[in-house]
């Protein structure tokens, strides 16, 4: 099981910026 979940909010979380 790949964790899609920590892999997502971490991409999210580089990609967009922490406003």
């Amino acid at each position: 099981m790949v964790p899609s979940m920590l892999i997502n909010k971490k991409a999210l979380s580089r990609r967009l910026p922490r406003t």
